[in-house]
């Protein structure tokens, strides 16, 4: 049974506390990272549904902040009132139509933390694609969660006790890497049983002969008997001329 959600009560703050410490701007929020705790990934109705708390109470995190309800001011930690606007994943922090990897149809607070239930869009989109693939197979259980951070409890500054959330982003590595460890690809081992594969064999390159070099002197004395024998001084000027030509024809195919 799902923890109920935490009715929010909510005392005004002195503009001029100095102990609060605030990190961020809506225009220029800052940008922290969580493992997804007690993550489960599953297909339904043909979409990837991502389900787990994006942020736990009492618990520090990577940054040392300690997600605290500070009950003087208010009886919960995460201001959801901006993003639940429009409860879209973006990849990447990237407010364009091409980022949009999904949304959150369920995003509360209880008395664990910040429960969310994140579906993936079946869009084909290559980058998103990536995005659902890498979740469903357990690589990555993460979300980068964009917002104003505030740090109002005197007595520790790491208890994080007020958190506006903008958007959230999916992401490989949280603030506890630790609980990341199982999305770690193996190399596996040669099968040592496997048989022995046969060499490749040798491929013999035979060499280009090469061609043979034609004796032009040796032509010009066949042309001269034939010339002898068929007379003529005009016909043995031509054929001289031709033999000229045929020889430097015949040395250059011989190159």
């Amino acid at each position: 049974m799902k923890p109920k959600p935490v009715k929010k009560t909510k005392t005004p703050l002195p503009v001029d506390n100095k102990d609060i410490k605030i990190l961020g701007t809506k225009e220029n929020p800052v940008t922290k990272v969580f493992d997804i705790a007690d993550c489960k990934v599953t297909e339904e109705d043909g979409v990837v549904v991502v389900r787990g708390y994006g942020n736990t109470k009492g618990h520090p995190d990577r940054y040392g902040d300690i997600p605290t309800v500070f009950p003087s001011i208010r009886n919960y930690v995460y201001e959801l009132g901006e993003f639940l606007k429009n409860p879209v994943m973006l990849l990447d922090h990237s407010n364009q139509v091409s980022h949009i990897a999904g949304s959150f149809p369920e995003i509360v607070e209880d008395e664990i933390g910040l429960r969310i239930k994140a579906v993936f869009s079946k869009s084909i989109l290559p980058e998103i694609v990536h995005a659902r693939t890498v979740f469903m197979e357990g690589h990555a259980r993460a979300f980068s969660i964009a917002g104003r951070w505030h740090y109002e409890d005197p007595a520790n500054k790491m208890h994080l006790t007020y958190a506006e959330i903008y958007h959230i982003s999916p992401v490989g590595v949280g603030a506890d890497p630790d609980a990341l460890g199982d999305a770690t690809l193996e190399t596996p081992e040669p099968d040592k049983d496997a048989p022995a594969q046969p060499e490749p064999e040798a491929v013999v390159v035979e060499p280009t002969p090469e061609k043979p070099k034609i004796d032009a002197e040796e032509l010009r004395s066949k042309l001269n008997e034939l010339v002898s024998a068929v007379g003529g001084e005009a016909v043995k000027e031509q054929l001289n001329k031709s033999i000229l030509e045929l020889k430097t024809l015949l040395e250059l195919k011989s190159q």
